[in-house]
């Protein structure tokens, strides 16, 4: 579908009002039965005056059970508030008085709504252009069916599994259709993650801050067309720019996605001078960009094949990861072991070096006893060869008889303290043959 000459009706003027009853009347058949028509009207933009009608028809947000529960559960507190209050103020809105409070009752009431997504900065920008819209209610219903129906919960909750795919099908689209691009991209070390989170995350209202009727334009086509216009509206700035991106490197590159690619649909009025956003040629851009449903779920079934190899990867390497804290417990285990064996060891050792000093020690007491005895031996028989040189044989033999006695009592002492020696010897050799025993048993 060619869109180069689609123009707003901001911009004509002219609005065909029959066309948009019929939408509004019955919107089901009129996207049945014309299609391009429907695009079209799309793609130039919904009327003012009704693209909060359209969004809630298109979307089929319309819930009494919802804007029931809105009621009851706007009345509690959240922990959130006062940071909900922080941020919208910082927000620029058209009436702060009016919406502000809207948007309070809306964050707050989608927070008590759903905790585990909860409340973020990127949930008030996002919410901005419908409570400019709809109702506060209206806009709860709304938000709700976004981030539910459309999908775009999965962009916000933890790990954010949505965002994942889509910027993956974003670089295959990238890939398949500016192969120099993603190269280029490819070889800066340049990701996509690096510069368009923010565009799927946030429906580009983290990009169009200070141009909110370009951000209502992408609202348009999202409400109608699903998330997945997204992707085209991105690949279309890329297109645009692919030019100066194939000329720049790492930092300027990175510079260039982050800040400066909306620069190219700026235009200078020459009447008034002042900068202009070219909303149609952007939108023409995304409109350019084809996308077959087919490609989408062939690129999210090959996330989905790699997404499993990694958890298979990363699996793999906490299992491995677990065997080596093991086995570098058991090694510190058997490192103590070893350090404690030496230990003993060296007590062991020194147990058997004073085992063996107290045995050469009995040795020698040993030797030097058994040589006193041979001395008192000698002696005795000298007296008794004496006996015949004495003046007076009764007198010595007398003497001599006393003295045998008292060498035989020494004797008896030395042959008692001989036979403790040699029983504390016997103990000593079995003491060091246990140690020995013990010490082999240790460290054989």
């Amino acid at each position: 579908m060619e869109l180069s000459n689609v123009t707003s009706e901001d911009e004509s003027g002219d609005i065909d009002w029959e066309l948009w009853n019929q939408i509004v009347d019955d919107y089901k058949a009129f996207a049945k039965h014309n299609v391009i028509d429907l695009s079209l009207a799309i793609a130039s933009g919904i009327p003012e005056e009704i693209r909060g009608i359209i969004w809630q028809i298109v979307s089929a947000s319309k819930s009494p059970s919802l804007e029931g529960l809105y009621s009851s559960i706007i009345i509690e507190t959240t922990p959130t508030e006062q940071e909900i209050q922080a941020d919208i103020e910082k927000l620029v809105v058209s009436d702060p008085q009016i919406i502000n409070k809207k948007l309070f009752g809306v964050l707050k009431g989608y927070s008590l709504f759903d905790p585990e997504v909860g409340y973020t900065k990127d949930l008030a920008r996002i919410a901005v252009p419908l409570v400019e819209n709809v109702s506060e209610v209206e806009a709860f219903c709304l938000l709700v069916k976004l981030l539910k129906d459309y999908k775009l919960r999965e962009f916000l909750v933890q790990d954010k599994p949505g965002l994942q795919v889509r910027l993956y099908q974003f670089d295959r689209i990238l890939e398949d259709s500016l192969p120099d691009v993603h190269i280029h991209l490819s070889k800066q070390g340049i990701r996509s993650s690096m510069y368009a989170s923010s565009w799927f995350a946030t429906i580009f209202s983290n990009t169009f801050v200070d141009e909110p009727a370009v951000l209502e334009r992408i609202y348009d086509v999202v409400m109608t067309e699903g998330i997945e216009s997204l992707l085209r509206f991105a690949v279309g700035i890329v297109r645009r720019n692919a030019t100066n991106i194939l000329t720049l490197e790492f930092e300027d590159l990175l510079h260039f996605l982050k800040e400066q690619l909306l620069e190219i649909y700026y235009a200078e009025e020459e009447e008034s001078g002042v900068r202009v956003f070219r909303i149609n040629d952007f939108i023409a851009d995304g409109y350019e960009v084809k996308i077959l449903p087919v490609t989408l779920q062939k690129y999210n079934n090959e996330y989905r094949e790699l997404h499993a190899l990694q958890r298979e990867r990363i699996e793999e390497v906490e299992n491995l990861r677990g065997t080596k804290q093991a086995l570098q417990s058991k090694i510190e285990k058997l490192e103590k072991t070893v350090k404690t064996l030496a230990s003993e060891h060296a007590m062991v050792s020194k147990e058997l070096f004073d085992e063996h000093q107290k045995t050469k020690k009995l040795y020698e007491l040993n030797q030097e006893l058994s040589e006193t005895k041979d001395v008192l031996e000698l002696e005795v028989h000298e007296k008794l060869a004496g006996l015949g040189d004495t003046g007076n044989p009764a007198q010595e033999l007398e003497d001599l008889r006393a003295q045998n006695a008292m060498l035989k009592s020494e004797q008896t002492v030395r042959e008692k303290q001989l036979t403790d020696l040699e029983s504390e010897l016997i103990t000593s050799k079995n003491n060091l043959e246990d140690v020995s025993i013990l010490c082999c048993g240790g460290f054989g």
